[in-house]
């Protein structure tokens, strides 16, 4: 009887410890919006549309690759200024909270220390993943990999349709 009591006890010990495992900081969670990070994104933002996003050291490039867009890229700079590319044209775009390219780069540079996040681990459809709410922000992160799959804030989604980071 003490040994099946002793056995139990282990058992539900063991499995409480198990459960209580850490969560990852937002630092941790973040850490896709490095420099060397690629992704294809459909975003919606009134209507839907895709584009590729590539993150370096010096700026931010948000290329168009639907049938209407294909080619034309916003690129937002370390400075915050924002130009619109198509082949060898650039054009500055003047400093504005009208300018909604802002709202579509916002999700790739948000700042893990400011806000108070809540931060739920979930299974979706079979996946592990990191649900962080911050009130503004809804982002879902894949538990596995630590990549994005999806982020929501207002009316705007981001899908990420695929994500890959090259380590440097």
């Amino acid at each position: 009887m003490k040994k099946r009591t002793a056995f139990l006890l282990i058992l539900c010990i063991s499995l409480f410890l198990s459960s209580c495992a850490g969560k990852p900081n937002m630092e941790e969670l973040l850490s896709y919006q490095r420099a060397g990070t690629e992704c294809a994104l459909r975003i919606t933002d009134g209507e839907v549309f895709y584009a590729n996003l590539e993150i370096s050291e010096k700026e931010m490039r948000l290329t168009f690759t639907d049938e209407k867009r294909d080619g034309i890229s916003y690129r937002l700079k370390k400075d915050g200024t924002v130009a619109l590319f198509y082949e060898d044209t650039e054009i500055p775009l003047a400093d504005s909270e009208l300018i909604k390219c802002k709202r579509w780069f916002s999700v790739f540079s948000i700042s893990a220390g400011e806000n108070i996040w809540k931060i739920k681990k979930e299974t979706l459809g079979g996946i592990s993943l990191f649900v962080c709410k911050d009130g503004v922000f809804t982002l879902y992160i894949d538990a596995s990999t630590g990549l994005p799959l999806k982020m929501e804030t207002g009316s705007m989604t981001v899908d990420v349709l695929s994500c890959k980071i090259s380590e440097k």
